[in-house]
């Protein structure tokens, strides 16, 4: 039987536990900023859209990080409320109103998440070919015109040499036409702002008294097993149920072997393309997260554009 922790212990425990993966998430964050810092810096903006959409999905699945941005935010709106209760002019109350939001991390916050998360979420999420303005939403592209003459014969010459469906090409041209706009300079500023203000508090949180930083780190234990699917030990009833002889079992057993693992590779093993595999991660990450209950990812994209298991987060064993 093990022994029963008092609740002081168990306070002290689970302390240890939110200082250590808090510590992670900013590594993570730090990846992922340092990639987006790298394609902006070469002149290939439009390859950080990808590094700047991994960001916000940290950032969306950290419920600490979440609860800043809205204490942000109402921190901000009444800030505003007092500049309205000023009854200023209105070209002076729209420069002070204005300036309250350029030191917003929320503000700059809801720029990304508007323009960068929530469209590539619904087109890699979507189990439907999606509009243009499905996809685009509220997102202001960027000389629109002038990026639609060139996507439209780029969807012509796709369409002649290729047997892609009309509706699978209009979403993936609505998804470049976002990727465009975003290589504007302004967004670069905006993710800069919002490194720049997070980070330092994440850190504090990370801040550990002598005695917690020399406690041994805890893990929560996940269970791959052929027979039950992917569990938490403890937790068996919630369970991520996944036939141990499909592929995507086959790629995280492969995994589990593995810790940094290409994309070429895990083509070869689920025998499918490369397009295919990177869209089965995310899904497979959500559908780990609903139905075991945790808030991290079970495979992480790595530094090196490869794969592995979450090992930093989750001990992780087979069970055949």
């Amino acid at each position: 039987m093990s022994p029963v922790l008092d609740s002081d212990s168990f306070v002290f425990e689970q302390s240890i536990v939110s200082f250590v993966l808090m510590d992670i998430v900013v590594q993570q964050l730090e990846l992922r900023y340092n990639k987006f810092i790298e394609n902006r810096d070469r002149d290939h903006a439009l390859y950080s859209f990808n590094p700047a959409y991994e960001y916000m999905v940290i950032i969306e699945t950290q419920p600490k990080i979440k609860e800043i941005i809205e204490n942000d935010k109402a921190s901000t709106e009444a800030k505003k409320q007092q500049i309205v209760a000023q009854n200023l002019l209105p070209k002076d109350q729209e420069r002070m109103l204005n300036k309250i939001n350029r030191s917003s991390l929320s503000f700059y916050y809801s720029e990304i998440y508007r323009d960068v998360y929530v469209p590539m979420t619904k087109y890699k999420t979507a189990l439907r070919p999606l509009t243009h303005w499905e996809i685009v939403g509220s997102t202001k592209l960027f000389r629109e015109k002038f990026v639609n003459a060139i996507y439209v014969v780029g969807a012509f010459l796709v369409s002649i040499f290729s047997s892609y469906d009309k509706k699978d090409i209009d979403g993936a041209l609505s998804m470049a036409k976002i990727e465009y706009t975003f290589t504007q300079k302004k967004y670069g500023t905006y993710m800069e702002r919002i490194h720049a203000a997070l980070i330092p508090r994440l850190l504090e949180i990370c801040t550990l008294p002598k005695e917690v930083a020399t406690t041994e780190t805890l893990k929560n234990k996940i269970v791959i097993s052929e027979k039950k699917g992917i569990y938490q030990s403890g937790k068996e009833q919630s369970v991520y149920s996944i036939g141990k002889r499909t592929k995507r079992f086959r790629l995280i057993k492969h995994l589990l072997s593995k810790d940094d693992c290409p994309l070429s590779e895990l083509e070869k093993v689920t025998n499918q393309d490369g397009n295919v595999v990177m869209k089965s991660i995310p899904e497979i990450n959500k559908l780990f997260r609903e139905n075991v209950g945790v808030s991290d990812d079970l495979i992480i994209h790595n530094d090196t554009s490869g794969y592995s298991l979450n090992k930093a987060v989750f001990d992780i064993v087979l069970e055949q």
